[in-house]
């Protein structure tokens, strides 16, 4: 759920998106996830998730020195595979019938 609101919410500029951002993201808006990142685990959405995982770890100020930099260290690699892999979602948007003559 929340790796597709995440790709609704950048639209076209998910492949500019940073890391920071969808952590973010996930923090202002919960993290939720769905039977579908569990069962259909495309790439895309593997390493976004890891992506945050190893995010999450780096930031954890009782961890090691060696600790924190080995996660933002994966948490990279993670998040250019993300954007390597990822699909921009295309939203509808919605049209005006024409004008009556």
């Amino acid at each position: 759920m929340s790796f597709d609101n995440f790709l609704l919410y950048k639209g076209d500029g998910i492949r500019t998106a940073t890391r920071e951002e969808a952590c973010y993201y996930i923090k202002q808006h919960g993290q939720q996830t769905g039977i579908a990142d569990w069962i259909w685990r495309s790439p895309d959405r593997d390493a976004f998730w890891k992506a945050i995982y190893w995010s999450e770890q780096a930031a954890d100020k009782e961890s090691g020195l060696h600790r924190r930099c080995s996660a933002v260290r994966k948490a990279r690699a993670q998040w250019s595979l993300f954007q390597n892999c990822v699909v921009p979602v295309q939203t509808k948007m919605p049209t005006v019938p024409p004008l009556p003559e």
